[in-house]
């Protein structure tokens, strides 16, 4: 599938250089010329003297996250993912530079192998989603789906340290397809919240998906907006997390989740 391409320099950790993305693509669009979008997580991962030497990058988009995660870890393979065929193209062309260590594949994640009718978003890159033909306007497609279980085996790897999801209210599907991975492997999480998604997209009670993580998980952090971590440990904490995203962040917050031991983790609380 062939779509229309255009450039821009951007700055994305300790890279300097041009990507590519999709024309008219508002997302592409509006980057900014200094993109510090994941700059929360390499924060709390320096916090925690935490160096991942294998990376999942789920619904990885043009491969902003990727390209951070290959300048700022250098020794680290990255596994990215992207359903959409155009914009997978775009992610392989702007990670060709570390190509001996960033596979790309064209595929969703999920929590079973199989196929899903994919919807392009009519003006941004972001804001395509996996759903029934049925809910939504428009002409999708048939995409495949794979799961971060099958991707392990299929890759070799034999640990998975750092798990980055953002895949507009399908991230509950992503954890249940690496169940095995999850118990085996422990690895660092950092997922968006985007409460829209969850209803519009899975029919999920936000508040069922934010409490559902605190069951399974030792530790779930809030990436503030301010730069700082706010641990949700209690009930009263997640509620006040969730109106927060419903009231005042627009419905999208980043968290970070893990049954790692983290040594300082009473020192998070106050970082900033």
């Amino acid at each position: 599938m062939d779509a229309a391409r255009e450039t821009k320099r951007i700055q994305i950790g300790d890279y300097h250089g041009e990507i590519v993305g999709l024309t008219n693509c508002g997302y592409f669009n509006t980057l900014p010329t200094q993109f510090g979008e994941h700059n929360s997580l390499f924060k709390f991962m320096k916090l925690i003297n935490f160096a991942p030497h294998t990376v999942f990058d789920v619904g990885a988009n043009i491969g902003l996250f990727t390209i951070a995660a290959a300048t700022q870890l250098p020794d680290a393979k990255i596994a990215s993912y992207e359903p959409n065929p155009q914009v997978a193209e775009c992610l392989t062309v702007n990670t060709k530079p570390w190509r001996d260590r960033v596979m790309t594949k064209q595929c969703a994640l999920g929590a079973r192998k199989g196929e899903a009718m994919f919807f392009p978003g009519i003006s941004r890159t972001s804001g395509a989603h996996l759903m029934d033909q049925a809910e939504w306007r428009g002409s999708g497609y048939s995409v495949p789906i794979s799961t971060i279980d099958n991707e392990m085996a299929e890759l070799g790897f034999e640990s998975l340290d750092l798990l980055k999801i953002d895949v507009e209210g399908y991230e509950q599907d992503v954890l249940d397809g690496a169940a095995t991975t999850l118990a085996r492997c422990q690895p660092l999480i950092h997922l968006e919240v985007n409460s829209w998604c969850l209803i519009a997209m899975r029919n999920l009670n936000p508040r069922t998906f934010v409490e559902s993580l605190g069951a399974k998980f030792a530790h779930v952090y809030h990436c503030r907006k301010d730069g700082g971590f706010k641990r949700l440990e209690t009930q009263y904490d997640r509620m006040m997390f969730l109106h927060e995203n419903l009231t005042v962040n627009g419905c999208v917050d980043d968290l970070i989740v893990t049954n790692l031991h983290l040594r300082n983790a009473a020192s998070l609380d106050r970082a900033d």
